[in-house]
């Protein structure tokens, strides 16, 4: 403080002022001295720069004016740290435009914070917890005047993180309608990196500061597929083609593939983004997604006829697909394949008709020679029989039963044997003789008469 005096008159004597830190506040002067002189000062205090200001005593106090001088210590004109922001990853660049001071943390996980170095307007901030909003504070300090300014920033997650293994998928199905829509055509997420699924409130708050704005995103999206290749070796038969219902720019749509194949779906869109405060800066990690492949798999229904035509009746019954035919005709199945689609599957089944063998009935005479039966039918079929020889023993009606060969389109029959009992034997003369002939099955009489005797 400077004091003017004036001799012979009463000096006004005050405490002094300390130095003040720019835009401080600043007490009014006392309008009375310590020694009782009242009075004013001038000019108007300022708290912006250093002053002298003069006390003009009241009238009749027989003092004289003095003066006072307050230093104001001056700041930056302006302190900034930059603007609010996010960062990708667990560091961020801090800088001031003040030339000494320090750094501090607010907020309740300012200890998962650490600044180097931290009295430097140009540091490096390392967080230990990420998804998180750190407030950062610049102390701006000269002569004992502290100026501050705080930026909030956000760390985002940079790491990768595995979700699944990578494999394509494959969706199987049989050929006709399904319904897709954009999220089932995507494979599951085999890993992501850039995002945090658990942000703290902290950074969603900054977040929504930082992204407010009248942006408006139009897309204009629509259906694209493409065929990769038949399920079944088989290459198409018909152009290919997809059906979208009610179109390919609806999302959620039934498709149905003109031909068996695997196809892959996607649904693709294009933005345009307007609006007269439209903020598209990018804040953060840029996200990645990485998927397994997904692609669909048609496999065929089909509708497939046989002929068939067996040489011989009497190959009945023949097996089909599980069905026992014994008859001619027409038959269906529904096959399943491994896949689970159905096929329709006919069956015409004609047959030749077999020949009957028939024989010359055999009559005999009990005992005769013949045992042996015919080796062919009348119709040239071989077989074997049942007995396999005659028994003559015994007169009677036998039935024997007669098995072509396989290889011949015939059926069994049966042959009739009759072995008739002899005849009775005939009254001969004393001269003949009666032999019994198996073959003839009759007597024969032989002898002959003697000459009658001549009676002298």
């Amino acid at each position: 403080m400077t004091i003017g005096v004036n001799n012979g008159n009463i000096i006004p004597t005050f405490s002094a002022v300390a130095p003040i830190c720019e835009g401080s506040a600043l007490a009014l002067l006392p309008t009375t001295s310590i020694n009782g002189i009242t009075g004013s000062w001038s000019p108007v205090l300022d708290n912006t720069i250093t002053t002298t200001y003069i006390f003009t005593p009241d009238p009749n106090q027989c003092a004289t004016t003095t003066n006072m001088t307050i230093v104001v210590i001056p700041l930056p004109q302006q302190l900034t740290v930059g603007h609010d922001t996010i960062v990708c990853g667990n560091q961020a660049q801090l800088h001031s435009n003040g030339t000494s001071g320090f750094w501090n943390v607010i907020g309740s996980n300012s200890s998962l914070v650490n600044v180097v170095p931290a009295n430097s307007p140009n540091a490096i901030a390392t967080v230990s917890s990420l998804c998180d909003a750190y407030t950062f504070v610049w102390h701006e300090v000269n002569g004992g005047c502290s100026l501050t300014d705080t930026i909030i920033i956000g760390f985002q997650d940079d790491a990768t993180h595995i979700v699944t293994s990578c494999s394509p998928i494959i969706d199987t199905n049989c050929l006709g309608p399904i319904s897709i829509s954009p999220a089932t055509v995507l494979g599951p997420i085999c890993s992501y990196s850039g995002i945090c699924n658990s942000p703290s409130s902290a950074l969603q708050q900054l977040t929504d500061t930082l992204t407010a704005n009248d942006c408006v995103t139009t897309s204009t999206c629509h259906w694209e597929w493409h065929y990769l290749g038949d399920v079944d070796n088989v290459p198409p038969t018909v152009p290919i083609s997809v059906i979208f219902s009610p179109d390919s720019l609806t999302e959620n749509v039934t498709i149905t593939p003109s031909t068996d194949g695997i196809y892959s779906f996607d649904w693709v869109c294009s933005t345009t983004t307007t609006g007269t405060n439209c903020n598209t800066t990018t804040y953060g990690c840029t996200p990645s997604i990485i998927r397994a492949p997904k692609t669909f798999a048609f496999f065929p229904t089909k509708s497939n006829s046989e002929f068939v035509i067996l040489p011989c009746d009497n190959q009945f019954p023949y097996i089909w697909n599980g069905i026992t035919c014994w008859n001619q005709g027409t038959y269906t199945a529904t096959l399943s394949s491994s896949v689970g689609c159905d096929s329709i599957v006919t069956l015409d089944l004609f047959s030749g008709v077999s020949t009957y063998p028939t024989f010359t009935p055999i009559s005999i005479c009990v005992g005769s020679p013949q045992t042996s039966l015919p080796s062919q039918s009348l119709e040239g079929i071989t077989g074997t029989w049942f007995p396999s020889v005659i028994d003559n023993s015994t007169p009677g009606t036998y039935y024997y039963t007669f098995t072509p060969d396989f290889w011949q389109c015939a059926t069994s029959s049966t042959l009739t044997v009759v072995v008739n009992p002899p005849p009775p034997s005939p009254i001969v003369a004393c001269y003949e003789t009666a032999t019994f002939n198996t073959v003839t099955c009759s007597w024969e009489v032989t002898g002959v008469q003697p000459p009658a005797p001549v009676v002298a």
